[in-house]
């Protein structure tokens, strides 16, 4: 496996010296908001440790503008992925942490020709919106009402932080038409189990931005006024439930691997699954928990998704759906 390189550098955008060399299998690292590759490098590092049949891989990032629309980071990491594969056609792995599982999806979503990308690892990636409200009392219900409006405080251009708590709104017009275009991806998705149950604000990673970090103190005081009864407090970009990371469940209807069931056609196949060691991870550090880089050596060891289902439940210690 080699270092974490630019995609872009691949790609040529923009030229800067020699190409590196593609490699016949790829991973691709899509990071999540107010974040950078560098969340990456303790997944990266600890595959190069634990997993040395992997070395054929070729690792690369892609940083995007959060603060844009997520079609339009989705749109440019397609654009990207076939600038630098589109010859070679390795077999490309996307794994995105947080927003960055919606730009991944998104592109395979808006984009009929991506075909070399073979899987879709989503880490705490809020499919279905930051900020759900079942956990939530009155006042906090309210309180998610005015979401978008408290992120405008904290954020210069807030397209794609808005989105996180409207992601129906911007993934309808996309699974009307695209839905067929990711039939032969593998989706997985993983969520982290804890909830800042204790003063998150305090325990942020050093990234965090202070207004993120003043934005949780807010709700930790709301949180305080008897009656209210929340866990919401936000050292990332909100409280990302198991519900809202794995597509085919409850609360909504956005997806492209709905329940079965559902009346919708299922397009391609699907995984989530959870252990108990992510009852002690949140989806701030789901990227970078010793389970995940465990469970993605695994993934890429093995031929398919349906094989490592049959592995896992074999095992008896993962909740896997469907």
């Amino acid at each position: 496996m080699s270092e974490l390189l630019d995609l872009r550098q691949l790609a040529g955008i923009p030229p800067a010296g020699p190409r590196p060399e593609v490699r016949e299998r790829a991973l691709v690292f899509v990071h999540g908001i107010f974040s950078s590759h560098a969340t990456f490098e303790p997944l990266v590092a600890g595959l190069v440790e634990s997993a040395p049949e992997l070395a054929h891989f070729g690792t690369y990032y892609f940083d995007y503008d959060f603060h844009q629309s997520i079609p339009a980071s989705g749109r440019e990491l397609a654009g990207v992925l076939r600038a630098a594969f589109a010859e070679a056609m390795p077999e490309v792995t996307l794994v995105g942490h947080s927003m960055g599982g919606l730009v991944a999806r998104t592109a395979l979503l808006q984009e009929g020709d991506l075909g070399m990308v073979k899987r879709l690892v989503m880490l705490g990636t809020p499919n279905h919106g930051t900020l759900h409200t079942a956990r939530l009392g009155l006042l906090a219900h309210l309180v998610r009402e005015a979401t978008s409006e408290l992120w405008t405080v904290f954020a210069r251009k807030a397209t794609g932080i808005k989105e996180l708590t409207q992601i129906g709104r911007t993934l309808t017009p996309l699974l009307r038409e695209g839905a067929e275009r990711t039939r032969h991806v593998e989706y997985v998705t993983i969520p982290g189990l804890r909830f800042h149950q204790e003063a998150a604000w305090l325990e942020a990673p050093p990234e965090t931005s202070g207004g993120l970090r003043a934005l949780a103190v807010f709700f930790g005081i709301l949180q305080a006024i008897p009656g209210l009864k929340t866990e919401l407090r936000i050292p990332h970009d909100g409280i990302v439930e198991e519900c809202c990371v794995r597509l085919s469940g409850d609360p909504t209807h956005f997806s492209e691997r709905p329940a079965a069931g559902s009346g919708q056609t299922p397009f391609g196949p699907y995984l989530h699954l959870t252990h108990p060691d992510y009852e002690a991870v949140d989806h701030v550090t789901v990227q970078r928990a010793e389970r995940t880089i465990a469970l993605l050596a695994e993934l890429l060891s093995t031929p398919d998704l349906e094989s490592w289902r049959k592995s896992l439940a074999a095992r008896g210690e993962f909740n896997l759906y469907p």
